[in-house]
């Protein structure tokens, strides 16, 4: 396993600094990735292309996305099969994600994200000032695309998926899922303790399967 890697892809709107609490709890290396510059993608799959090319990503990585960045993280199991792929707080398909959202992600070109990055700046929390320092057409457009996303059709790949029970955005599945009731939409950033002893366990028994 010396050639594996931990990839960390963010949720939209955030950025790496949403797993500094989790990555203090791991006693391994992990690599947490940023949002490049937008350069006009416009779907989930030609996001997951750039970040193929820009992060090298090969069969021996683990993906761990959460909300945007684990449907990121399925869209590049499809193309380059991981050893496995996390969810935390994310989807397997469209369908999943609340539906105030994807009726609210219709009218996204009509939201004045400048004004709301600005507003998000006054604000002392973390998640406010990742989503003041975001790319606002990144978000409009990923916004916008989301209902659209065909979903994950790939088989035969090791999916682990962590949700919180309270999750608003992302509906909690109904199965084959590890599920904190008391948790909400940003797991990394409100549970890192127990998702990392949960992260430390999926890592043994990869290196379990692998010897």
């Amino acid at each position: 396993m010396s050639d594996e890697r931990w990839l960390l892809l963010p949720g939209m709107g955030a950025d790496a600094r949403m797993y500094d609490a989790l990555v203090a709890q791991l006693d391994w290396p992990v690599m947490c990735v940023n949002w490049s510059a937008w350069s006009g993608e416009r779907t989930i799959l030609q996001v997951a292309r750039r970040i193929m090319a820009e992060q090298g990503v090969t069969e021996n990585d683990v993906l761990v996305g959460s909300s945007l960045g684990g449907m990121i993280a399925l869209e590049i199991a499809q193309q380059v099969r991981p050893r496995a792929v996390v969810l935390l707080g994310s989807a397997l398909k469209a369908n999943e994600v609340s539906l105030v959202l994807r009726v609210l992600a219709r009218f996204s070109s009509m939201v004045p994200w400048g004004l709301a990055r600005n507003i998000a700046a006054g604000g002392d929390a973390l998640l406010l000032r990742m989503f003041h320092d975001a790319d606002p057409r990144f978000i409009r457009v990923m916004s916008a695309y989301l209902p659209h996303w065909p979903g994950y059709q790939g088989k035969d790949q090791l999916i682990v998926r962590f949700h919180g029970r309270r999750d608003r955005l992302i509906k909690c599945p109904k199965c084959d899922c590890h599920v904190f009731e008391d948790a909400g939409h940003m797991l990394a950033m409100s549970h890192p303790a127990p998702i990392a002893i949960a992260l430390k366990r999926l890592r043994d028994q990869l290196s379990a399967s692998s010897r």
